[in-house]
């Protein structure tokens, strides 16, 4: 069987260079592109997948060009405008584009269980992340956001940006006379970077 092409775009950043490590040790062949789009557009390959975990604005132009080009396409990055995000999801009606604001099994896991509660009187997101993200409520913390308002419009995001903390999440949702709390902490962009690599994996063994 052929090997499989990706491009990592944002690939000489933290979790792009662990996306294309994990990538390669599965066997996958990978071509490394910083967040400057041209270069992927100037390569003049044609990827089996691309993934994007550089920045925003970047990720638009990349979804652009993978829209154009028919290719699939991850996006890892968060901080994206309510226009970029409109743009992306227009950009979908011509290939496989995803969005995923996190990675991790853990987070999946709160979802699911979000999704199983009910009679929710009131409920309280706090994140924290690093002194240097610069998107604040994270994409997670959005993610989580966008679950809770299904089961009540009393809903608070609180963020914080302190040291070196790479993520935690904790949902504290209020019933009548108790108070359950569910909390998320990454040690390891490793999660990430896992969670990238089974979702490339998954889309090509079901194309």
């Amino acid at each position: 069987m052929n090997k499989k092409l990706i491009a990592v775009v944002g690939g000489n950043g933290k979790l792009g260079s662990k996306i294309a490590q994990f990538l390669q040790n599965e066997g996958f062949l990978t071509e490394i592109f910083d967040k400057n789009t041209k270069n992927l557009e100037n390569c003049g390959a044609l990827f089996d997948f691309v993934v994007d975990a550089s920045e925003h604005s970047s990720s638009l132009l990349t979804a652009k060009f993978c829209a154009q080009k028919k290719m699939p396409l991850l996006i890892c990055c968060t901080g994206h405008t309510q226009g970029e995000l409109l743009e992306i999801e227009r950009l979908k009606n011509q290939t496989h584009i995803e969005i995923c604001y996190n990675l991790s099994s853990g987070i999946n896991l709160i979802l699911n269980l979000i999704d199983s509660v009910s009679h929710v009187k009131q409920i309280s997101i706090f994140e924290r992340h690093h002194s240097r993200k610069k998107d604040a409520p994270s994409g997670t913390a959005l993610l989580l956001k966008n679950s809770c308002v299904k089961l009540t419009d009393n809903v608070e995001v609180l963020s914080s940006r302190f040291g070196e903390n790479l993520g935690y999440h904790s949902v504290e949702l209020l019933f009548d006379g108790e108070i359950v709390t569910i909390s998320h902490r990454v040690t390891n962009y490793d999660v990430f970077a896992h969670g990238a690599v089974k979702k490339i994996k998954d889309y090509l063994e079901n194309i």
